[in-house]
């Protein structure tokens, strides 16, 4: 899982994803192809903040495992090479991020919580 974060006040506070393949994502994001919808809204994303002076942070999470916890119950193990699971946590850090009122660039409208 990763997230961009364009910095000085862009149109969009964030980016949210996930990829088994975090390399070949990125070079998605440099060179998207024309039936790439979502790389070429991510490159034109980053192209126009970067063009004017603004700046983008990434930040990947790292680790092969991560855990659930409901209501005080043991942790349930959620290994991150299933694709389900990296979903999962992708889904939570967008809620997360559009409760503490931050803009992403996954969503096309914004989203009250």
């Amino acid at each position: 899982m990763y997230r961009l974060l364009f910095l000085n006040h862009s149109r969009y506070d964030a980016y949210i994803g996930e990829s088994a393949d975090l390399r070949r994502r990125f070079q998605g994001y440099r060179t998207p192809h024309a039936s790439q919808s979502t790389n070429i809204k991510v490159n034109k994303a980053l192209v126009e903040h970067l063009i004017v002076g603004g700046a983008v942070e990434v930040e990947i999470a790292v680790g092969c495992h991560a855990a659930l916890s409901f209501a005080g119950r043991d942790h349930l193990p959620l290994p991150l090479d299933k694709k389900a699971n990296r979903v999962l946590f992708e889904r939570a850090a967008e809620a997360s991020a559009a409760s503490a009122h931050h803009r992403l660039l996954n969503w096309s409208e914004p989203f009250d919580l």
